[in-house]
């Protein structure tokens, strides 16, 4: 039964439980910050499309270039979080 008890204990200790938390609590933060800038990233390039569609067809293609890089930025955040 000691036996149980210190390979029990010492396998608690080898978690190191407090450790853990604060690095879970750090990329909670992370992703919560990042959550929120991926939400102003999605409204403004939402924005950028409304604006876009208004614009003569002439004009269209310099404007899609913003729009482009706007897609481009949130496809790259949101690879960024799967990886997290």
């Amino acid at each position: 039964m000691a036996d149980n008890f210190s390979g029990a204990l010492s396998t608690w200790r080898s978690i190191n439980l407090s450790e853990l938390q604060k690095t879970l609590d750090e990329q909670g933060v992370q992703i919560v910050d990042n959550q929120k800038e991926s939400v102003i990233g999605r409204k403004g390039l939402s924005d950028k499309t409304k604006e876009w569609k208004k614009v003569p067809d002439e004009e269209k293609l310099a404007g899609f270039k913003g729009l482009l890089k706007g897609t481009t930025f949130l496809n790259s955040f949101w690879h960024m979080l799967l990886n997290i």
